[in-house]
């Protein structure tokens, strides 16, 4: 009994000593699984970290991303090298503390090169180039008031006029111009001049010849200077030299018999006659505003300078009529 009570005990520590192996083997095991697990949730933690800055890097918009998506890359080379810079500072300077995500970036990186586009577009036709030159032509109606006769208010209505003008910028708001003009002084209807002839019979009778310009035809050579209020409203004041080229004018012949007309003719030439002056000078003060694209609206003050016909025995008004002019005006460039 007392051998097999040993034998007993002996098994039973081997059995121990066994299954205390075993569990030993089993901790080391889960102890190497839990190792792998820390080692695999570092590696995913990794992965994903770096996961994550490859998103929001990719998520943030490169400077060529955002110059293409400016819109302005199309525009002229000093607008496009304007908001690339403006887009360059922005993205050097904006930092994430200011900025929470890649979309605010996106937002506000897009929006500051359009701006500065914005305030360049608004002053000039091209952002930073200075203009030079410009050639226009207009044409309208010129409205005078005409002169007072001793049988009343002459020359007074509507007359036409047309423009060719070529300038040159001498800074960002003022510009000189010169060019050619066409226009017209009609509705006249008092002659200038008049010969009489008495003849003695009987009775006297007086023989009358009177000469009338109706219509007036003049070119001349504005002179002007333009003040920019801004970039689509102008000032101007000018001087208008002109020189007589044609005249409509109506002969009548008549005799006045105790006070009465009579044997009345009439003839009509397109002769310069001596007693209209050949030369006219006005000045103009004007003001024209920009319609759409290159139409203008134009408007000028007329003043008269100079008379229209030389005093004689028969003309000793003044003619200098006071006008408004009032058309419409093409750029053909401005640059």
């Amino acid at each position: 009994n007392h051998d097999e009570q040993l034998k007993t005990t002996v098994v039973n520590n081997a059995n121990g000593q066994s299954l205390s192996g075993e569990l030993n083997q089993t901790n080391e095991n889960n102890a190497n699984e839990s190792s792998n697990l820390n080692q695999n949730k570092s590696a995913n933690s990794n992965e994903n970290i770096a996961s994550g800055s490859t998103e929001i890097k990719q998520s943030r918009p490169s400077v060529t991303e955002i110059e293409e998506a400016s819109g302005i890359t199309q525009s002229t080379n000093l607008a496009s090298n304007i908001s690339n810079q403006s887009a360059r500072l922005a993205y050097q300077f904006l930092s994430p503390h200011t900025i929470q995500n890649s979309t605010q970036a996106d937002t506000a990186l897009k929006a500051m090169p359009l701006e500065v586009f914005k305030i360049h577009e608004s002053t000039i036709v091209e952002p930073g180039k200075v203009k030079t030159r410009f050639l226009n032509f207009g044409l309208g109606a010129n409205y005078t008031n005409g002169w007072s006769t001793n049988q009343g208010q002459d020359g007074q209505g509507f007359n036409y006029f047309a423009h060719l003008n070529y300038g040159f910028y001498v800074s960002r708001k003022l510009s000189l111009g010169a060019g050619l003009d066409f226009y017209n002084v009609q509705n006249i209807k008092q002659a200038f001049y008049t010969f009489q002839k008495t003849e003695y019979s009987f009775t006297s009778s007086n023989t009358f010849t009177s000469v009338i310009s109706n219509n007036l035809k003049y070119i001349g050579i504005p002179l002007k200077l333009y003040f920019d209020l801004n970039v689509s409203n102008i000032l101007s004041i000018g001087l208008l030299p002109s020189f007589l080229i044609g005249s409509q004018n109506t002969i009548q012949a008549y005799q006045q018999l105790d006070g009465q007309k009579t044997n009345v003719s009439e003839t009509k030439n397109q002769l310069l006659y001596e007693g209209i002056a050949q030369k006219n000078i006005q000045l103009s003060i004007g003001y024209k505003t920009k319609l759409s694209g290159r139409i203008w609206f134009q408007s000028d003050i007329m003043f008269g300078l100079s008379d229209l016909f030389q005093n004689n025995s028969s003309n000793s008004v003044k003619q200098r009529p006071l006008g408004l002019r009032l058309g419409l005006q093409y750029h053909i460039f401005d640059k």
